[in-house]
């Protein structure tokens, strides 16, 4: 019952973040003005990145395999890079001005390094439950 709970809770997680950074924050930026927008979608993304590491965090306790661990920790590290060190620094880089060439290069670059991050993480999390639901069918198979 816990790996199924924990399959729902990591396949919310992917839902969420999914929903918000490939769907809502297009939306956003289609509607309203750039720096609007922008707000708006970095809080939502950081909220559902917190509900992301919670959630990967208690996920990990679960008994599982080495290779399911070692996906779960990778992209809660993700994650944490995201919240801890790209945020931050995209968002300082914001506080600047993006007005200037040099300094909205950087942004750019920044934000490109951390859409491939929380891609990665997104994928190393549908991996994880691709082998959850395989590990679960194949247990019931066996019973």
């Amino acid at each position: 019952m816990i790996r199924i709970l924990s399959l729902v809770l990591t396949g919310w997680v992917v839902g969420l973040q999914m929903a918000i950074g490939y769907m809502a924050a297009p939306i956003l930026f289609s509607q309203l003005d750039p720096i609007e927008a922008g707000a708006l979608a970095g809080s939502m993304l950081t909220w559902a990145e917190v509900a992301g590491l919670i959630v990967i965090a208690a996920v990990s306790f679960v008994p599982q395999r080495p290779l399911l661990r070692g996906l779960l920790v990778l992209s809660m590290g993700a994650q944490f890079l995201q919240l801890a060190w790209l945020n931050p620094k995209m968002a300082a880089l914001k506080a600047v001005g993006l007005t200037q060439p040099d300094i909205q290069a950087q942004f750019m670059q920044w934000h490109g390094v951390s859409q491939a991050l929380y891609l990665a993480g997104l994928v190393m999390l549908l991996i994880w439950i691709a082998l959850g639901l395989r590990e679960l069918s194949t247990d019931k198979q066996g019973l």
